[in-house]
């Protein structure tokens, strides 16, 4: 795929007659709602080359795949299919022609989503599991006495297991908008309480056809680290037992004396040494109550990973990706305000609606613009493009990490899945 940068005075039509790509295949792919508002600095991803096929009589998609060497999944993607085995004599189908290649890095890549017990969270697993290992749904919250508040999770079970996607239960110490250290220490001091929670955790995992744990505890209390890593082995054991996996998620440092409560859970070579596998919550630069910045700028990315790769294996690691941005009300002042939270897309049309032009920093790689609201004010939106998305893939291509976690599903950003598909093959558990 191509990346191409919207220069002054151009449209879409011109940008589609010059890669001889259809019109409607651009703005289908990038999911743009009002092509006659593209802006200076936007970035536009260009399919491969792709054909048109009329259906035939007698015709189904495994004929119709094996005619153009390419794939069922990658048709069903194009055309957005919701079930491939029901194509009709007369529709239309765009053909991706260009098919993998053999030589594509494979990776595993895991993206949480909050249930809610919403229809929409299920077309939202639907839409993107071609693209994922593993679904972790947030979140089933602990309690003290070793029970765990339930949650709607069995629409979004069936429809990752029926999509090939290994679901993920996550545990949390998460409770009323915020992590509670107390609550973990609770848990942690108490063999008897542990035990139970355990018992409940694998009864779950049985009853409701799960894959797997990924824990989230975080903010633990610094005399209680000892505690929480005898805790994820001992349950690592009874989870192998069983025969599940255990993953953790990890909140980011790349300074030793990083040690303040967000940061004492993450004794990176104790993970190593437990988990399957970690997700590296890395989106802690630019968030609601800081000053405007990035959520993860590149060059901050890399000075985490240096630091952590010689505690985690390369094996092990799921580079963390947010699938957001934020919008700042200027100017901005320590403490008082907080941004609002923007998904790409609604990114790239609130320029739009306010005419202004897309800049990108090179030390960050990443997109940013200005606007002025109707009052008046002036903001600064931060947000991720195929450019800012391309340059984290390719750190993840040249380390060799074993994937990627996204939080959190839910906010649209067509052209993340679009690159990820382009660099990578996901590698299906099931």
């Amino acid at each position: 795929m191509i990346i191409h940068i919207v220069r002054p005075g151009e449209s879409l039509q011109n940008i589609s007659k010059q890669y001889d790509v259809s019109l409607e295949h651009i703005i289908y792919t990038n999911e743009i709602h009002d092509p006659s508002l593209i802006i200076p600095g936007q970035s536009i991803v260009i399919p491969g080359t792709t054909k048109n096929h009329i259906v035939q009589p007698g015709q189904n998609i495994y004929l119709i795949a094996q005619q153009y060497g390419t794939t069922i999944a990658a048709i069903t993607e194009s055309n957005n299919l919701q079930n491939p085995a029901f194509i009709y004599p007369g529709q239309k189908l765009v053909i991706p022609v260009q098919s993998k290649s053999n030589n594509l890095n494979t990776i595993e890549v895991n993206a949480y989503i909050e249930s809610r017990g919403r229809d929409y969270e299920v077309n939202i697993v639907k839409k993107v599991a071609p693209s994922l290992t593993y679904l972790s749904i947030f979140g089933y919250e602990i309690n003290a006495d070793g029970t765990l508040s339930m949650i709607n999770d069995t629409q979004l079970i069936h429809t990752a297991r029926q999509k090939k996607v290994a679901p993920l239960m996550v545990i949390t110490n998460f409770s009323n908008g915020m992590f509670h250290p107390q609550l973990a220490h609770d848990i942690l001091i108490n063999d008897d309480i542990q035990n139970i929670l355990i018992n409940n955790i694998i009864s779950i995992l049985k009853n409701k056809q799960y894959y797997g744990v990924n824990v989230d505890f975080e903010k633990i209390f610094p005399e209680d680290s000892v505690l929480y890593h005898q805790f994820l082995k001992k349950f690592k054991a009874r989870l192998n037992s069983n025969g599940f996996i255990l993953s953790t998620a990890l909140t980011p440092k790349h300074l030793t004396e990083m040690t303040n409560k967000r940061h004492i859970t993450s004794d990176y070579p104790v993970h190593n040494s437990i988990a399957d596998f970690s997700m590296l919550m890395n989106y802690i630069w630019g968030y609601a109550a800081s000053p405007p910045m990035p959520v993860l700028p590149l060059h901050q990315l890399k000075n985490l990973l240096y630091y952590t790769l010689p505690m985690i294996s390369v094996s092990k690691i799921m580079m963390g990706i947010a699938l957001y941005g934020y919008d700042w009300t200027l100017p901005y002042i320590d403490g008082e305000q907080h941004a609002d939270t923007i998904s790409p897309n609604a990114a790239i049309e609130l320029a739009q609606k306010y005419k202004t032009v897309i800049h990108y920093d090179n030390v960050s790689q990443a997109p940013y613009f200005n606007y002025l609201d109707e009052a008046g004010r002036e903001h600064i939106v931060w947000f991720d493009d195929a450019r800012s998305i391309k340059a984290k893939f390719e750190l993840v291509k040249h380390l060799k990490l074993l994937g990627i976690s996204y939080w959190i599903l839910g906010r649209s950003f067509p052209q993340n899945w679009l690159i990820l598909n382009d660099l990578f093959k996901i590698k299906k558990l099931e």
